[in-house]
């Protein structure tokens, strides 16, 4: 990872699938705008029949709105794996991660195989590459973590999950935050 004196403005938030990482990033979120901090982007939870994972939302943390990102099926479309991703969900998700209309914290859940093949949430990757954010959150899968890093402008800080994830995550915000107030 890069590193300098100054406070990293990009997070990498990794950690193994299923272990929480997106209940995290959302109670980072309304933690944040509780206190008044400006919070945009996305949050993508499973969505669920009975007991079984059937899809992924993708809700707009700054208004809340959520609507279908991918499913699991068999049916033509942009896929990975199992899952076949929405292109309206995808310029939803776009559309709540760009730089020109929102300011503040940017929180991606997640940056992925999909972005690394030049698809899905392509606004903030740019955005990333071109430095647009004052500050940025991304969750990503540990084997994409140092990939992911290399193209991200500016200095970048990982921060594996563990157990008090959320704690560790408003800390180092909050480290950042009087950084750049002082």
């Amino acid at each position: 990872m890069k590193s300098t004196a100054r406070q990293p403005r990009v997070t990498i938030f990794s950690g193994p699938r299923g272990v929480g990482k997106t209940s995290c990033v959302l109670r980072v979120a309304v933690s944040l705008a509780e206190s008044g901090i400006s919070v945009f982007g996305v949050a993508t939870p499973k969505m669920f029949s009975d007991d079984e994972v059937i899809g992924l939302a993708v809700t707009d943390l700054s208004t809340g709105k959520q609507i279908q990102l991918a499913r699991i099926d068999d049916q033509p479309g942009l896929r990975h794996g199992p899952w076949r991703f929405s292109h309206e969900g995808i310029r939803f998700a776009n559309n709540a991660c760009d730089p020109k209309y929102h300011k503040g914290i940017c929180i991606v859940d997640e940056i992925g195989p999909l972005e690394l093949r030049n698809e899905g949430f392509l606004t903030p990757v740019k955005a990333l590459k071109a430095g647009e954010y004052a500050q940025a959150l991304i969750v990503v899968r540990p084997e994409l973590a140092d990939e992911i890093a290399h193209f991200i402008r500016g200095d970048v800080a990982l921060i594996q999950w563990e157990p008090d994830c959320y704690s560790l995550l408003m800390k180092h915000i909050e480290r950042f935050m009087k950084t750049e107030e002082g």
